[in-house]
């Protein structure tokens, strides 16, 4: 359990509290946060109390739930669980089963910046489209919203850095993280 999901009394509290954030104006049943969050119905009722108690969230009307747009704090409690997103998620390990990874960069919602083309740039050989998809759901029950992603052969990318592809270009000449560089982006950035 990461130290940030230790503070919130549990991985799942954690994820439901970051759907919120992400979704501040939307509501949401137990059974469709369950679904998202990818928790146990035990697991996902103790966080809703959790949150519920600590006036993050309220209740609506039919079971539904959203969150309490006048919390105390709620600036900074965003830029809390949503700023850390990247040291907390451990990405590149986690990508280790979907395939040869040679470059894995982050960008958009890992880095805080809404208006990206990507968030997850996937560059490699043998990438298992089944593993990575897996991988790729976990990672948005964790997140808690959705991620855009991006995967390229290392000779797709490779080509599309030779003619300074849009794509390509508007991911690395704006904030990003580089989290695995195995072909050396970085030199040549």
């Amino acid at each position: 359990m990461d130290k940030i999901a230790k503070l919130f009394g549990g991985a799942t509290t954690t994820r439901l509290a970051r759907w919120f954030l992400f979704h501040p104006d939307a509501s949401a049943t137990g059974a469709t946060l369950r679904d998202k969050t990818k928790s146990s119905s035990d697991h996902t009722r103790k966080g809703l109390r959790l949150l519920q108690s600590s006036r993050l969230i309220k209740k609506r009307g039919s079971g539904r739930f959203t969150l309490n747009n006048e919390f105390p704090n709620l600036k900074p409690l965003k830029e809390f669980l949503i700023g850390e997103l990247l040291s907390t998620m451990n990405v590149a390990a986690r990508m280790r089963p979907a395939g040869t990874i040679k470059i894995l960069c982050a960008a958009g919602l890992f880095i805080g910046n809404n208006d990206s083309r990507t968030d997850l740039l996937i560059v490699g050989d043998r990438i298992k489209p089944q593993a990575l998809q897996k991988i790729i759901t976990m990672l948005e029950a964790d997140v808690g919203t959705d991620i855009r992603y991006t995967t390229l052969s290392t000779e797709e990318f490779k080509y599309r850095m030779g003619f300074n592809d849009k794509l390509v270009r508007d991911i690395l000449d704006f904030p990003h993280e580089l989290l695995i560089d195995k072909l050396s982006v970085k030199e040549h950035g």
